[in-house]
């Protein structure tokens, strides 16, 4: 019976390689017929022995893997969209920070007063890409609204006058080149009537993250919760408290970049904005005007008070 080459080679094998290192095979030198079948022993047989990698394989994430073989359903991590809120006393020489309490500012009619808090949402955050289009954070949350439940775009930022470090919005994965930002400054009608137990406890929306920023005898939300003394004499002791109902907003604003930035894969985006405080009292009368005329004033002049100071990527 004919044996092919390898049933040969297999019983020189078996025999003992080192004594019939040299014999030859039909028109084959066994040295040569040996380093072939091991290449095909490793090409055929290793494989099977290699574990394949899960793991991130979108590049837009900051954990992506150039060695992994099968993309994970859940483990990628993503970039984060962050913006800083730094409240001046704009002047045409300095900007100034804000001396809440004890600094001196004048509204419209020139009186004098002192600011000792200022609270604020903001919401509905799109980057705004060179070609126009928008780009929004990955999370969205469903709200129990009086229409039924609805689903928002989890962005909501409580913005506090005297905390000026970065605020998360979300994590961001859409790379573009960006020239602008877009935001809402209050929170969508659609909100109005929300119970806010029904928020998960940690959410910015959550009553016990901050109770001022509700109106539990009207039952909705606030634009914003502001306290200003209406005299400069340390005998004014109580504030006047300014609460934005909702429905006053929400303000549509749009700033633009000091220049484009084109916004590299797996790297975090963070927009730090100037805010003129003062300024919101500009059309004001804080001693003699009505809410229902003194707030008004302030929310269009609030609007009108935002400017992008710096753009950065972070990695």
């Amino acid at each position: 019976m004919s044996k092919s080459i390898f049933q040969i080679w297999f019983l020189h094998f078996r025999k003992g390689f080192s004594s019939y290192s040299w014999v030859k095979l039909p028109g084959i030198p066994f040295r040569t017929l040996f380093p072939l079948a091991f290449s095909l022993f490793t090409f055929f047989l290793l494989p099977s022995c290699y574990e394949k990698k899960e793991t991130c394989l979108d590049i837009r994430a900051t954990n992506f893997d150039l060695e992994g073989d099968i993309a994970c359903l859940d483990c990628c991590e993503y970039p984060l969209l962050k913006i800083k809120f730094l409240h001046r006393n704009v002047t045409p020489e300095a900007n100034y920070l804000i001396g809440y309490s004890d600094s001196t500012y004048v509204d419209g009619v020139g009186q004098p007063f002192r600011i000792k808090s200022l609270k604020y949402y903001i919401s509905n955050i799109r980057m705004v890409a060179t070609d126009g289009t928008e780009a929004r954070v990955n999370e969205t949350i469903d709200i129990q609204t009086p229409s039924g439940k609805q689903a928002f775009t989890d962005d909501f930022l409580l913005i506090n006058g005297t905390f000026s470090s970065f605020l998360t919005a979300g994590t961001f994965s859409t790379i573009k080149t960006y020239d602008k930002v877009r935001f809402s400054l209050g929170l969508d009608s659609a909100l109005e009537g929300v119970d806010p137990s029904t928020l998960p406890d940690n959410h910015v929306l959550a009553v016990n993250q901050d109770s001022s920023m509700f109106d539990f005898q009207n039952g909705y939300y606030l634009l914003g919760n502001l306290e200003i003394y209406k005299d400069t004499t340390a005998i004014d002791t109580v504030p006047r408290l300014l609460k934005i109902g909702m429905f006053n907003g929400p303000k549509e604003v749009e700033l633009a970049f000091p220049e484009s930035l084109l916004l590299p894969e797996g790297f975090d985006i963070q927009v730090t904005l100037l805010i003129d405080a003062p300024s919101w009292f500009s059309n004001a009368d804080v001693r003699l005007q009505p809410d229902e005329q003194l707030i008004p004033n302030i929310v269009s002049k609030m609007s009108e008070s935002f400017i992008v100071l710096e753009v950065t990527v972070n990695n």
